[in-house]
C-alpha cells in the first residue's frame, strides 16, 4: 500500500511539473522596467517610441515634485507604489477623448508601461524643508541657549 502511495505522489508530480516550469518562464519573460526612463518617459525629456504625447504635457505630479500641464488632473495618488499596477489599465481603458485617441493611435509599448510601473514604484520622496528656512530657527535656538547661559553666569557672580 505505501508503494502504491509513493508511485502515485511521483506519478502527480510529474503531471503539474511542465505547469511549473511554464509559469517560471512566464515570470521570467516579463519585462523589467527602468525607474530612471519612466521619469523620463512621463516628463517628456525622453520620447515615447511611437510618438504619444508624454504624461507630463497634461498631467502633474505633486507628490514627486513633478509640475506638469493643467489640462488634465495630477496623478499623485497612481503613481504611489501601490498604484503602480494599475497604470497600464488606466491608460487603456482611459475613456478622456483626447487621451483615448492619443494612446490608440499611438500605443506604449510593454518596455514603456514598465518604465513608468517602476518609477510610479519608487519610494516617495521624504518632504526636505526648503533651503534658508531653519537658520532663523538655529540663530533662535543659539540666542535663547546664550540667554540661559548669561542668566546663570550672572546668578553665580552674585
Amino acid at each position: 500500500m505505501k508503494h502504491l502511495l509513493l508511485l502515485g505522489g511521483l506519478l502527480s508530480s510529474l503531471l503539474f511539473l511542465p505547469t511549473i516550469i511554464c509559469a517560471d518562464q512566464t515570470a521570467a519573460a516579463a519585462v523589467a522596467g527602468d525607474a530612471k526612463r519612466g521619469a523620463a518617459l512621463f516628463s517628456g525629456s525622453l520620447p515615447f517610441a511611437k510618438g504619444a504625447a508624454p504624461c507630463g504635457a497634461c498631467h502633474a505630479l505633486t507628490n514627486r515634485g513633478v509640475n506638469g500641464g493643467k489640462m488634465a488632473g495630477d496623478l499623485g495618488d497612481l503613481f504611489t507604489p501601490d498604484g503602480a499596477d494599475v497604470i497600464k489599465d488606466a491608460i487603456v481603458a482611459i475613456e478622456a477623448p483626447a487621451m483615448k485617441k492619443m494612446y490608440t493611435a499611438h500605443p506604449l509599448s510593454d518596455q514603456e508601461y514598465a518604465d513608468l510601473t517602476a518609477f510610479a514604484r519608487q519610494p516617495l520622496p521624504e518632504h526636505q524643508p526648503a533651503p534658508g528656512r531653519s537658520l532663523p530657527l538655529i540663530g533662535l535656538g543659539a540666542a535663547g541657549l546664550f540667554l540661559i547661559g548669561f542668566a546663570l553666569y550672572k546668578r553665580r557672580i552674585s
